[in-house]
């Protein structure tokens, strides 16, 4: 059995042991109600261990069958994006398999894709809870804490603010990986890529854990965003393994959760006054390659945001 195969039925046992799935009582419109609300269960318990989502994974709490699981995904959007924030996004690939026509003859036909959680929240919404986040943070962090070393111990795992801090330093990292790739035209070597975050301070000594990190490595949190589908990485082999050559590409989740002007954005903000023009037009290159839209820089320069030429689906190479 292929290796992938195996984890994700490892994945969906770990599901099986955690989510208990309810009988559903009374009439269809309670089973139905009662059968999303199961969905929605499964959708963010599997989001939060950065397991795949897939259509069978409804299907399989489905029992009635005049309930159709599009009916079911439908609704279970609907709540996300209501109550939460959240959308439920069908990935894109370029992939097809072969099915039988009824004469005979061979269509192509598209995979039916996994499906990832992402935030929908409009602008003002993100920059309300930003003021709100601000207004938390002055209220219950000294001002004196921020960027000291205490400040990313252990004891300050529970606070009252919207977030761990430990998942705050996890996507400060995942961003400045993303934005290393992004620079290197989205295709970068792994030894690139080690050298570009241990500029941040982040160890790449295997031995070196990090204890905001879930106490893991530098490999491992690499090994966890390809699992999430953040990247996607190619083995390019030599004549022996020492000679393989281990290049990180933008994976499909990348492409679905950051739009091109949000990378654009955030990468200015990381490098600051060192995002010069030739670093803006280097992240334009792979903006375009990589989501199938060109940002035109309309004054050259590195502090003007650039605007969108063309809107097309998001791609990768």
């Amino acid at each position: 059995m292929p290796k992938r195969r195996r984890e994700e039925e490892s994945d969906d046992s770990i599901l099986e042991e955690d989510t208990v799935i309810e009988p559903a009582t009374g009439n269809t419109d309670a089973e139905f109600e009662h059968i999303v609300n199961q969905a929605i269960r499964v959708v963010l318990t599997r989001e939060t261990k950065g397991q795949l989502i897939r259509r069978e994974h409804i299907n399989s709490i489905i029992t009635n069958r005049k309930i159709s699981s599009d009916s079911v995904l439908k609704r279970v959007k609907s709540i996300l994006e209501d109550v939460y924030g959240l959308t439920l996004v069908e990935t894109t690939s370029t992939k097809t398999t072969e099915v039988k026509s009824g004469k005979g003859g061979k269509k192509l036909k598209a995979q039916q894709q996994p499906y990832v959680v992402v935030n929908c929240l409009t602008l003002e919404s993100r920059n309300l809870l930003g003021d709100i986040w601000n207004k938390s943070l002055s209220t219950f962090m000294k001002s004196d804490d921020l960027g000291k070393p205490k400040y990313y111990l252990p004891q300050y795992t529970k606070s009252k603010l919207p977030t761990s801090n430990f998942e705050l330093i996890k996507q400060g990292i995942l961003l400045i990986i993303l934005s290393s790739v992004i620079l290197g035209e989205n295709r970068i070597s792994e030894t690139s890529l080690l050298k570009d975050v241990k500029k941040f301070g982040m160890p790449t000594n295997l031995n070196d854990r990090n204890s905001n990190l879930n106490n893991m490595n530098i490999q491992e949190l690499l090994n966890e965003l390809i699992k999430r589908e953040y990247l996607n990485r190619d083995i390019i082999k030599g004549r022996i393994e020492s000679e393989n050559i281990v290049e990180y590409k933008l994976g499909r989740r990348s492409l679905i959760e950051f739009s091109p002007q949000s990378c654009f954005e955030f990468i200015k903000v990381i490098f600051g006054e060192k995002f010069d023009s030739g670093m803006a037009e280097r992240t334009l290159v792979t903006i375009e390659r990589a989501y199938g839209v060109a940002l035109v820089n309309e004054s050259e320069t590195a502090n003007t945001t650039p605007s969108m030429s063309r809107s097309e689906t998001p791609a990768q190479e």
